[in-house]
């Protein structure tokens, strides 16, 4: 009987009223694919060309300590950079030289200590036209040990 009487019900629905209708239920549709396309691509990010923070190695090799001292040492900004982390290699230091000309950094690979959370410290000594010396703060990203931080000794 309820069906016979939705049969029997005309429902007055104005063209104006079947378009807005159509439109609102077109949006519907599009924000659903636009969310779902945003969703989709968030988590299927290709992380492997990103750096990746990785378990620590236990101890800074001849190879790592010899990498940071070369690129820390060179002339070439670039060349400077890849010895940072990501995070800071385009930051506020890129406008002026890691290290004066004539001076030289030797990183000291016996201080080498790393913390539970998986951060190292070195420290290094930088001779030349200055002499001073810094604990540098570690983290390994992709393998690798890379400078997050300085702090000169005093």
């Amino acid at each position: 009987m309820y069906i016979i009487f939705l049969r029997e019900k005309r429902l007055n629905v104005s063209k104006r009223q079947k378009i807005l209708a159509i439109i609102v239920g077109a949006i519907a549709v599009i924000v659903a694919v636009v969310l779902f396309i945003g969703n989709s691509m968030a988590s299927s990010n290709d992380l492997s060309t990103s750096p990746q923070v990785t378990e620590s190695p236990q101890s800074l090799t001849d190879d790592n300590a010899r990498f940071l001292e070369s690129a820390l040492n060179s002339f070439e900004k670039s060349e400077q950079a890849k010895a940072l982390i990501p995070g800071l290699r385009n930051g506020e230091w890129s406008d002026t030289a890691v290290l004066p000309k004539g001076a030289k950094l030797t990183i000291e690979q016996e201080t080498f200590t790393i913390d539970e959370d998986g951060y190292a410290q070195v420290d290094a000594t930088v001779s030349g036209s200055i002499d001073v010396s810094f604990t540098v703060g570690l983290v390994s990203i992709d393998g690798r040990w890379l400078i997050y931080a300085t702090e000169q000794k005093r």
